[in-house]
């Protein structure tokens, strides 16, 4: 494969998987119970099974994060680059979404009628508490961005590490070991690293690089990652406390298994539209669209089997299709490019 075509294959690998991977942050969000004060999936099988597979969505972003960061990183001064664009495609757009949001649920747990429905406490009005929410992102999902922020602040240490295979590799080991011995906060750097790391060595290695194989080779990869992945989810299915492992290896599962499909859809027949680009706006506002769509349909719906398991399915189409319309209608509006980082 020459070095056009190899790109090409590239970018529009990173983009179909970056769309799976939204619509599993929206259908992990979708999950209706805690909306209804239910408080364990246990009696809600459907619930729970999609709440494990949609574990490999945050994970696989980190990893692919990660590996575009470093894949072109060959000195130090390619970094101060990288940290320059991550201010407009990062940093700016964490504090205008959170203020956003701080904004908008101010207003709502404040206007009595509303607060009424809301059932959270209000939003803090002094500045210190204001300021609080908007840096820890208290009433939004933009923990993952929070992360990345600092993951990329921390990259000098990251390229000198990635200088020695050992010293990377014992590190991404050590990381994963202490994940498995102590329960660390799921948004914590600490709970992240180890993938983060990993997509790193991936990048700055080029080990994303695609290698011709025979069609049965192919085969029989595909199948492994198949039965891993399988194996993977069903533990974590069956005991949370074992989720760690699943989190951590699925990006690379994945990633390999797209390879062992033709490369002739992604290369020629995939399209690239304009809304593909917008993905960070959904990743952004789906959480709230999500909570106000659920608590008006569980107003009108009873809270038994057959209406929870519709709603988590249902949800994240809804909303993804919403959103996805959305993106065509203001795609070309200035504020909105700043909001989504000029992507």
């Amino acid at each position: 494969m020459d070095t056009k075509t190899l790109n090409t294959y590239f970018h529009n690998k990173v983009l179909i998987l970056n769309i799976i991977l939204t619509f599993i942050i929206v259908l992990l969000h979708s999950q209706p119970l805690n909306r209804i004060g239910i408080s364990t999936d246990d009696n809600y099988p459907l619930v729970h099974g999609v709440g494990v597979f949609a574990q490999v969505g945050v994970p696989m972003f980190f990893f692919i994060s990660a590996m575009l960061f470093y894949k072109s990183i060959s000195a130090m001064s390619d970094i101060k680059l990288k940290l320059k664009k991550r201010l407009s495609t990062l940093a700016i757009p964490y504090i205008l979404w959170n203020s956003l949001f701080v904004a908008i649920y101010w207003a709502m747990t404040h206007i009595s009628f509303i607060a009424s429905m809301m059932n959270m406490p209000p939003v803090p009005s002094d500045v210190a508490g204001i300021l609080l929410s908007i840096i820890n992102s208290k009433y939004t999902v933009l923990w993952f961005v929070k992360d990345l922020i600092v993951f990329c602040l921390m990259s000098p240490v990251f390229y000198v590490m990635l200088k020695s295979k050992v010293i990377m590799i014992v590190g991404i080991l050590g990381l994963v070991v202490l994940n498995m011995s102590y329960s660390m906060e799921y948004e914590s750097i600490w709970h992240w690293l180890p993938v983060y790391l990993l997509g790193a060595y991936v990048g700055y290695n080029k080990l994303y690089m695609i290698t011709p194989t025979t069609e049965n080779y192919q085969r029989k990869i595909a199948v492994g990652c198949i039965v891993v992945m399988v194996g993977l989810y069903a533990i974590a299915y069956l005991d949370d406390r074992r989720m760690f492992l699943f989190r951590f290896l699925s990006p690379v599962l994945v990633w390999v298994l797209y390879d062992c499909f033709p490369l002739e859809w992604t290369l020629t027949k995939f399209k690239e539209k304009k809304w593909m680009h917008g993905l960070f706006f959904i990743y952004c506002t789906h959480f709230f669209i999500i909570n106000i769509f659920q608590k008006i349909i569980f107003k009108i719906l009873p809270h038994n089997l057959l209406c929870i398991n519709s709603i988590q399915l249902i949800t994240p189409v809804l909303v993804f299709l919403l959103l996805v319309a959305c993106i065509n209608i203001i795609s070309g509006n200035r504020i909105y490019r700043v909001l989504i980082g000029g992507r």
